[in-house]
């Protein structure tokens, strides 16, 4: 899996989120998206997710160029699963239902039901299929969230710091449905806060701060030895206590 972004520049108002980030990610299955709050992480994945467009810049996802126009961006999104940090469940609709939802209305399977069903079970949900999210836990409504995702069978799946919103046990819990996915070589772009994840997890890690990609390169070369100053006065934060 490659991931190439060349120039990209994203802005909000006066906020220039992304300005100019460059970079090139070949992985085998994770690749890790950290640095400081606002830094540009969370924007530069919900580019490549086609989520956002940006005002310049290219970015080659897998060997294909992206094309920010509507009907391209729509193809993509088809390809792409996504997990949001605040899971994104409709309170209405049960885990079950939750699942089905983007099956049956846009992508329109056949064996949506089972495949639904599949899914829940491969996150230990089964027995919490027809609970709606409310008599969920947190741990439990995003591991729903990873299998609604999954159950499209995607070609790229994208993570927008899915442990942000849990306590420690909680966050424990879906770090390791995540590690699983290793096995069913689904490629992954997340963005984390989680260090000892990313070092244990990622096959790449991209420090991202300032709107731009200040290193990229082999999870263990970087928290063993980041090239970057600031790469280093980051990590020596984070990993202080």
């Amino acid at each position: 899996m490659k991931l190439s972004c060349n120039q990209i520049r994203k802005t909000f108002g006066n906020h220039h989120a992304l300005n100019g980030a460059t970079f090139e990610a070949d992985f085998a299955h994770t690749l890790a998206l950290i640095g400081p709050s606002g830094g540009g992480k969370s924007t530069l994945l919900r580019i490549c997710a086609g989520l956002e467009i940006p005002e310049e810049g290219t970015v080659v996802l897998d060997g294909t160029q992206m094309i920010f126009e509507e009907k391209p961006m729509h193809r993509h999104r088809l390809r792409a699963g996504i997990v949001f940090q605040g899971f994104n469940l409709f309170p209405h609709l049960t885990a079950l239902e939750n699942v089905l939802l983007p099956l049956e209305k846009v992508h329109m399977v056949q064996d949506a039901r089972s495949r639904a069903n599949a899914a829940l079970e491969r996150f230990g949900l089964g027995a919490h299929s027809s609970k709606k999210p409310s008599q969920l836990s947190g741990g439990q409504r995003q591991r729903v969230a990873i299998a609604r995702a999954l159950a499209i069978e995607p070609d790229f799946l994208f993570m927008d710091e899915p442990t942000s919103a849990l306590d420690p046990e909680m966050t424990s819990e879906v770090l390791d449905a995540i590690a699983d996915l290793r096995d069913s070589k689904q490629p992954l772009i997340l963005v984390t806060h989680e260090m000892g994840f990313a070092r244990k997890a990622a096959d790449v890690v991209a420090f991202v701060a300032e709107g731009k990609v200040l290193e990229c390169g082999p999870s263990e070369d970087f928290f063993e030895a980041p090239r970057t100053a600031e790469a280093a006065r980051f990590l020596q934060r984070i990993l202080k206590y």
